[in-house]
């Protein structure tokens, strides 16, 4: 009985050994599908798998160029990851987005866990889904406005789907420049503008510029959006074309807001205030002439070059003044034709856009003549501010202009029946100064306007005809500082005596200036005055008359002023 026991024990022990120590069943997987396994573009599959032996089982998606992967609620599945822990016997949806031009296919590889746990099998099963290609992956792109003036800025939208960001690149033109908005810096042309993908859906605002040399350019923009994997697919693309026009040319121009005095002394001082409009600054240009020179009164011991530039940097373009001191050391009266050129923002002058004033400078020891009247007697018209005139209706007032007025003139009859007509036009309420200036300039801008005449402000062959045409009719109109009589009068002067060059403030020579003025000889101020426009007056009267042209009146021209405008 003994011995059995023993040898029960002993079987006992051997059959527990040997369950101990035989070998487990290996986890297998009994199969693993994909369904349906051909799908368009971002359409759902589902991944069944059945396992046994084991104690569940991961799954890995393979990756691939252009195609991304999601659960079925929208969140993203990385590639190439195993998705651990899954039930031995299960199913997942996979959402697949294709964003290739070409058709695609993606591996799963499912892996068993063994049945205690401790790792996962080598041995594996695949399934293979093919996914058809995106049709579209870039849904909207527009550039507003499709075509610009240079300057102006173009705004770029766009939006996407299946990408995650976008860049973009401009093709090549020549003249044109473009410029990012965001941080004004210029833009590569056929390079990518960002360094980096941007938003997949936004806007971009750049700013244009064409410098070409003709006519409009045309620019291509390429948005090109960005693969999962870095790179980016052109193929996928969009392109729009914007016009880029020239901007349209900014004339430069200069006003002379306060002029310069038109007669200095040797030495004297005179300042000119002046704006400047589309430049980028002015230089001034002084004539080379015997004996004269020119400093500022910021630096008055250094005489400014002639002929050229004059200072080595430019002026200012906004409202500035300056102060010029003028030397003249010849025993002539000087006239200088002192010019204020524009510099434009290319860099260049345009010496055509300048505008020019005339200064005389008399000579050393001769001082400024005393004008004839300081204090001018407005003239009396009754009612001057009745409505203006119009086309077709007489006027007690005549007078007929035969030269050219414009800004600076000074001490002019001429000047003087312009204010008077401009009085009765309802634009001038000033006094009859006979001196052109701002008020006088504004009201034939309104005289001229009013007409259909190009409101320049001065009085050319257009304004002159359309005074004339209301206005015209023989009037003598008697040395500023006088009221103008109502009605017209024969011009009338007796000379009494020789009239010569350097004479100043002299009646005589007012009367003369008229009659040289009514001769058609002389177009200069009525200044009682006797200089070099005078003189020159003079010698051509005297060449029509057939007297030796010496520019003085002597007894021979006088007896013929006399017997052509004297008393009889």
């Amino acid at each position: 009985m003994q011995t059995f026991f023993l040898r029960l024990s002993f079987l006992l022990f051997f059959a527990w050994s040997w369950f101990l120590t035989a070998p487990q069943a290996l986890a297998g997987i009994i199969s693993f599908t994909s369904s349906p396994s051909n799908i368009n573009n971002g359409q759902i599959t589902g991944f069944v798998w059945s396992t046994t032996g084991n104690s569940g089982a991961k799954l890995n998606l393979s990756c691939l160029r252009g195609v991304q992967y999601f659960y079925d609620n929208g969140s993203p599945i990385t590639c190439g990851t195993d998705l651990l822990d899954l039930a031995t016997n299960g199913a997942m949806s996979v959402q697949i987005i294709n964003t290739n031009t070409i058709v695609s296919t993606i591996q799963a590889t499912l892996s068993p866990k063994n049945a205690d746990g401790s790792g996962y099998e080598s041995a594996t099963q695949t399934a293979s889904v093919t996914i058809q290609p995106a049709s579209t992956v870039i849904t909207d792109f527009t550039a507003t406005p499709g075509d610009v003036e240079g300057g102006n800025t173009v705004t770029y939208a766009w939006t996407t789907k299946y990408v995650d960001g976008v860049n973009m690149t401009f093709s090549c033109a020549e003249g044109i420049k473009i410029h990012n908005t965001a941080d004004n810096a210029m833009v590569t042309c056929g390079q990518y503008i960002f360094p980096s993908k941007i938003e997949a859906g936004g806007q971009r605002i750049f700013k244009f510029e064409n410098s070409a040399a003709v006519g409009s350019k045309v620019v291509t923009i390429s948005l090109i959006p960005a693969m999962s994997d870095g790179t980016y697919d052109a193929s996928r693309g969009k392109t729009l074309d914007v016009t880029v026009r020239p901007a349209p040319i900014k004339v430069p121009h200069i006003t002379i807001i306060s002029p310069p005095a038109l007669l200095l002394t040797s030495g004297g001082t005179t300042s000119i205030t002046w704006a400047g409009t589309n430049v980028a600054g002015v230089n001034f240009v002084f004539p080379c002439q015997f004996g004269v020179s020119v400093t500022t009164l910021l630096d008055a011991s250094t005489t400014l070059p002639c002929g050229s530039y004059a200072f080595m940097a430019n002026q200012p373009d906004s409202t500035t003044t300056l102060s010029f001191i003028f030397k003249n050391t010849s025993s002539a009266r000087a006239t200088v034709l002192m010019k204020i050129v524009p510099f434009l923002t290319n860099g260049t002058y345009d010496p055509a856009s300048g505008v020019e004033r005339v200064i005389d400078i008399l000579p050393v020891g001769v001082s400024v003549p005393v004008p004839l009247s300081a204090n001018p007697v407005p003239v009396s018209i009754p009612n001057p501010f009745a409505p203006p005139l119009s086309s077709g209706t007489a006027s007690v007032f005549k007078y007929t202009f035969t030269r050219p007025l414009s800004y600076g003139v000074i001490n002019d009859v001429d000047v003087r029946a312009l204010q008077q007509i401009l009085v009765l036009e309802g634009f001038f309420s000033g006094s009859a100064t006979g001196n052109f200036y701002r008020q006088t300039e504004t009201a034939v801008k309104a005289f001229q306007t009013k007409y259909g005449i190009q409101a320049l402000g001065n009085v050319g062959p257009a304004t002159r005809a359309k005074l004339n045409a209301f206005y015209g009719g023989t009037s003598t109109v008697p040395p500023l500082g006088t009221t103008l009589p109502p009605a017209s009068s024969a011009l009338s002067h007796t000379f009494l005596r020789a009239l010569s060059f350097g004479m100043a403030g002299d009646a005589d020579v007012v009367a003369l200036q008229k009659i040289l003025q009514n001769e058609g000889v002389y177009s200069g101020p009525i200044s009682g005055n006797f200089f070099t426009l005078t003189r020159s007056a003079v010698k051509a009267f005297q060449t029509k008359y057939g007297i030796q042209a010496l520019g003085n009146v002597g007894p021979a021209t006088r007896a013929k002023l006399n017997a052509l405008y004297g008393s009889h």
